[in-house]
């Protein structure tokens, strides 16, 4: 179903008691992600690889983002020192 098929739409009602168990889980997990990706060799070639991902992602909804800033944002939530040189990333 597309958004402007529901019959609330655009007037959604927001049930709070839906949302929160979502968003507590969506919390755990990432804290969970985050351990993990605090411990994993080679972050750097993670965080290149997720930035051309998203690149590519958002390129499909027409919409140009900088290869700088998706990597500076990915590298700052990843803990990687920036601005920082390329070629030494692999070695993060």
């Amino acid at each position: 179903m597309y958004l402007y098929e529901n019959p609330d739409w655009p007037k959604f009602i927001i049930d709070k008691s839906i949302i929160k168990p979502a968003e507590e889980m969506l919390l755990r997990e990432q804290c969970f992600l985050d351990g993990i990706m605090s411990i994993v060799p080679g972050k750097g070639e993670y965080a290149q690889a997720l930035a051309e991902s998203l690149e590519a992602s958002w390129a499909i909804e027409g919409i140009s983002l900088s290869d700088e800033d998706i990597f500076s944002s990915i590298a700052k939530r990843l803990g990687i020192p920036y601005p920082v040189d390329h070629s030494i990333l692999a070695n993060a």
